[in-house]
């Protein structure tokens, strides 16, 4: 038991850390529900980066022991870190963390469009930072991939975090070229585990303590200059060609006409 309680208020310093951390950047539209960008089409607007195209979709295998149920239970907000910019994803209340407890499983993937504002500006790498916790036989992982089309058919990149430390930061995903927009989605796993191993934690009544939580996320997008295409020297070449046989034929109407 006194392990449990360890865990559990381990569990909310790190919440709380992500809060303070959340309270440094610049709120966009603060207390927004994905939910409701998804239902009105909204979009966040921050620093030079513009958000859309919200998508969610939730899979649980028994909603008793798990969180939140829906859309709703998740706050997006736009924050800026370190120079960079994007969205922070967070409980609309303290007991709705993404959470699942012993035996049960939770699939989240949230999907979204980001767009760089700055026409000679792309996305080159998306950053993570991450507040989790696990105890016993649970695991939690998130799979970041990154398309080129709304129809997420054209895979640009992806990644896989698991089982990350209880404070995760660091750049995922990069992108060679920088590209002007993309549509990112995050998967997320998290499975409460089950039974008791050498890892375990032993409650008061003899059973182990098994859960994974999830208490914010921050998705940092950097950018860098789009390189400027150069052409190639074989279209150089039918462009030179195409040039010097139009200046021939004007000449040659000139001459006619004296």
């Amino acid at each position: 038991m006194k392990r449990c309680t360890i865990l559990l208020a381990t569990f909310v310093l790190l919440f709380g850390f992500g809060l303070k951390a959340h309270a440094t950047g610049i709120d966009v539209d603060p207390g927004t529900t994905l939910a409701s960008l998804i239902a009105n089409q909204g979009e966040i607007v921050e620093g030079d980066k513009r958000f859309s195209d919200f998508t969610f979709a939730l899979e649980s295998s028994d909603l008793t022991k798990t969180s939140p149920d829906d859309a709703s239970g998740i706050r997006v907000e736009g924050v800026t870190l370190g120079g960079n910019h994007g969205l922070s994803f967070f409980p609309s209340s303290l007991p709705n963390l993404f959470f699942a407890g012993e035996g049960a499983q939770l699939r989240i993937a949230i999907g979204y469009k980001v767009s760089v504002l700055d026409p000679d500006q792309g996305v080159s790498d998306i950053h993570l930072i991450m507040g989790s916790l696990t105890a016993g036989n649970a695991s939690i992982s998130v799979t970041e991939k990154v398309y080129q089309d709304a129809a997420r058919t054209i895979l640009l990149a992806e990644a896989q975090v698991t089982n990350p430390p209880e404070f995760f930061d660091s750049d995922i995903v990069f992108l060679e070229p920088p590209v002007s927009m993309a549509f990112v989605t995050k998967e997320i796993l998290i499975d409460g585990g089950r039974g008791c191993d050498e890892l375990s934690s032993t409650s008061g009544d003899g059973g182990c303590t098994n859960f994974g939580a999830i208490g914010f996320i921050k998705q940092l997008v950097s950018q860098e200059r789009i390189p400027q295409q150069v052409p190639e020297p074989s279209t150089l070449l039918l462009l030179g060609t195409g040039l010097v046989g139009f200046l021939s034929r004007i000449r040659g109407r000139d001459r006619e006409r004296a």
